[in-house]
């Protein structure tokens, strides 16, 4: 019994300590012991005593069962850990202090029927957790929301601990004794994190306990998110050595349990990918066409069946506005875009616009208010494919481009941007660029591989890669093909596939980060017997870093030069477009990170190769991007994809850091 000495500081503590010292010595006196450790109050005494007596002897059972000695639980085995074990249950404690919060929608007040068991032994037998079989249990036991088990599966609550087994004593977590299950009960508190799966289906959510019986007798219990379970990267590390206090435990905001509705998310994208079918599987819903228009028509509505008011600017850019409690604070804005490539794919883009709307559909679920604004946004012609360039209207927000400018782009039949803005009917009456906002996130399709080969859930945006557009003209000599001596000819397309490999050396010659191809090609007479008398191809040179960019033009002039020199060519170079390399801001990209840590999403780093609107937004607001996976890394195809499980991880983060960014309201 020494090991209790010292543990309990607290004239609470040491009631505590002397109530375990009371029931461990299971004397004939100990009704009247415990009224003494009471004052006096002798209606707490008997439901106490009577829970504490029934969780020893289930314990007892628990350890026959498991194939331990029933003869010493209480001086072999338990007396020895009991000091350390009472260390848990302090943190176990202070977590019940805030169990008002969790009542308040961080985690649901749950109610169980006698369903619960056959639920729990297929826990047991199945041996672990997936979202997949949480949300069918929910639905069997009657939930009030179906996320809830999901959300808690995450943080290891209200579920066992598979596949650890009882023998590994309380280093294991998987021996929470009796004693501990009627402590949680006294106040109110349902714990199942320390369950081994082997007897879940025996004994109920508790040891010692019926959680059944317990919930059938009219009571409710808070569950509270214990940061420990089958998430390696939540559970904290109980010390070894017992003198050593518990660590603190890890609840960074008051929204820690918030997820999304992955059914609903999802449900959402395959709507809206009904709109403008690709003719394999994809989506061809360009900007500014028909198709363009009703899926913003589709995206107003949801919009608005979620209580939020839609603001519409010169550019045709969408503002869903959800109010937060402080009139003066700027909104915090969260988007993409929902055009599409000609031959484009279900998500690039969409997920981040319906990402965003999750959000404010899971705060109208769970009641939660916030202090500054959210505003889910629909930027016009991000792809650029109708109407270069790429990010046009997040371009004009963020002063990159003039609006007049931007209304005379036209497309390849002569149709200008302003007149097909005005034409659809979205084009509105507010200032572009007039909004100030307090900080700005983008949820996107990683559109590369790197995610997947590394088995990563989510990848965290620190820098965007800066981009040159060199287009360059070589000019030769018409002639034909067949009979043209082939030391007479001067050859436009032979002089380009030198230059290009040039291009590919000058890439690799600033790997990792660099990249260099030529994308947009012409060939003139583009004749089958003609050999090219003049080629204009485009070279496109990304990198992270602005003095690479510049060393990789100054190359390929240099290079592509000594080419045409040789070859009796003449060349041409002009630039024509590009961007300098974006550095997310820090605050935002720790929200991003912190929120992935926080869940137990696995997570890396990322460089974006892509342009996107937060590329623009960064020049005006604080701004940050986060990436899911896509399957083979394939974008801008109709192959395009991606699983609900990837999506639901980038909404989460997306949504933790938002509304941390936010702040809500108690």
């Amino acid at each position: 019994m020494g090991a209790l000495g010292g543990v309990f500081g607290t004239e609470q503590d040491g009631r505590l300590d002397a109530e375990i010292r009371i029931m461990l010595g299971r004397g004939p006196d100990r009704k009247d012991q415990m009224r003494r450790v009471h004052g006096g109050e002798a209606a707490c005494v008997d439901p106490v005593l009577d829970h504490f007596a029934f969780a020893v002897e289930q314990g007892f059972e628990i350890i026959r069962e498991v194939g331990g000695d029933a003869r010493r639980p209480l001086e072999d085995f338990t007396c020895e850990k009991f000091a350390f074990q009472w260390q848990f249950q302090r943190h176990v404690e202070f977590m019940a202090h805030i169990s008002e919060q969790f009542l308040n929608g961080i985690a649901l007040c749950v109610q169980l029927d006698q369903r619960i068991e056959p639920c729990l032994q297929k826990l047991a037998e199945q041996g672990d957790i997936n979202p997949g079989l949480a949300v069918e249990i929910v639905e069997q036991v009657g939930f009030a929301e179906a996320r809830t088990l999901c959300n808690l599966v995450q943080c290891g609550t209200a579920v066992a601990i598979a596949g650890e087994d009882f023998q590994g004593g309380i280093e294991n977590q998987a021996a929470v004794t009796g004693l501990d299950a009627a402590w949680l009960f006294r106040r109110g508190i349902c714990h199942g994190g320390s369950l081994g799966a082997g007897i879940i289906g025996r004994i109920g959510l508790a040891l010692g306990v019926s959680l059944n019986q317990f919930l059938t007798d009219g009571k409710a219990g808070a569950i509270v998110a214990l940061p420990f379970g089958k998430n390696s990267d939540r559970r904290q590390t109980i010390p070894t050595d017992r003198s050593q206090p518990m660590p603190a435990p890890n609840m960074p905001f008051a929204g820690e349990n918030l997820k999304i509705n992955p059914d609903r998310l999802w449900d959402s994208l395959m709507e809206m990918a009904k709109i403008g079918p690709g003719v394999a599987g994809g989506n061809n819903r360009q900007t500014l066409t028909d198709e363009d228009a009703e899926g913003r028509a589709l995206f107003q509505k949801w919009c608005e069946d979620a209580g939020c008011t839609m603001g519409l600017d010169q550019m045709g850019n969408m503002f869903a506005h959800r109010a937060g409690t402080d009139p003066d604070a700027l909104p915090v804005y969260v988007g993409s875009h929902l055009d599409t490539q000609p031959t484009g794919g279900k998500y690039d883009g969409v997920l981040g616009v319906l990402g965003g709307l999750e959000i404010l559909r899971t705060l109208n679920d769970l009641g939660i208010q916030t202090k500054h604004p959210i505003v889910v946004t629909n930027f016009t012609n991000e792809e650029g494919t109708r109407y270069a360039p790429a990010m046009l209207s997040s371009g004009v927000f963020a002063g990159i481009h003039t609006q007049d400018w931007a209304y005379g782009k036209v497309d390849a039949e002569g149709k200008s941007f302003g007149d097909e803005l005005k034409r659809i009917g979205w084009r509105g009456d507010e200032e572009v660029g007039a909004r100030k906002m307090h900080a700005f996130f983008e949820l996107h399709i990683e559109q590369g591989p790197i995610l997947e080969t590394e088995g990563k859930d989510i990848g965290v945006v620190t820098h965007g890669q800066g981009l040159s557009w060199t287009q360059v003209t070589v000019t030769g000599k018409d002639a034909h093909t067949g009979s043209t001596p082939m030391p007479l000819r001067r050859n436009a397309g032979l002089g380009m596939a030198r230059i290009l490999e040039k291009v590919e050396e000058i890439a690799l010659s600033h790997a990792p980060h660099a990249v260099g191809a030529a994308g947009h090609i012409d060939v003139y007479p583009n004749s089958r017997n003609v050999i090219p008398g003049r080629v204009v191809f485009t070279v496109d040179f990304r990198s992270p870093d602005l003095s690479v960019i510049e060393d990789m033009e100054a190359q390929l002039r240099v290079e592509a030069q000594a080419v045409a020199d040789a070859m009796g060519l003449a060349i041409e170079f002009e630039k024509v477009g590009g961007f300098d390399p974006v550095t997310f801001d820090e605050g935002c990209v720790t929200a991003l990170r912190n929120a992935a840590e926080r869940l137990g999403y696995s997570h890396m780093n990322l460089i974006s190769g892509a342009g996107h609107d937060a590329c623009w937004i960064n020049r005006v607001a604080p701004t940050a991007m986060v990436m899911c996976p896509c399957v083979d890394g394939l974008s801008h195809n109709e192959a395009e994809e991606i699983t609900k499980e990837w999506a639901m991880a980038g909404a989460d983060v997306l949504m933790h850091a938002v509304v941390e960014t936010a702040e809500i309201v108690e």
